[in-house]
């Protein structure tokens, strides 16, 4: 499965994309990629208990938010997509 990492975001893993092992689901892929990327990825992708995605994070599977998917119980598979996106402003 892969894992696309976006603006800032690559600021901590180094990396554009990574071909990842298949994670149940979001919750275990993303605490799994922050066991590998540190403190200061977990730190914007989770929220403090690590319990919910951190508030200036998107996160899509197969380009649909999981906000409209089940969160961070959004199942994965082989084929899935994950996009990790930093909250952007402007105008």
């Amino acid at each position: 499965m892969k894992v696309k990492f976006f603006a800032t975001i690559r600021n901590y893993t180094g990396c554009r994309q990574a071909d990842v092992p298949v994670y149940k689901d979001m919750y275990t892929l993303l605490h799994t990629l922050s066991e590998t990327y540190g403190d200061a990825f977990r730190n914007h992708v989770l929220s403090p208990d690590g319990e919910a995605p951190g508030a200036e994070i998107i996160l899509m599977v197969d380009g649909r938010h999981i906000e409209h998917l089940q969160g961070l119980k959004t199942p994965l598979n082989e084929n899935s997509t994950v996009a990790i996106f930093p909250v952007v402003a402007g105008g």
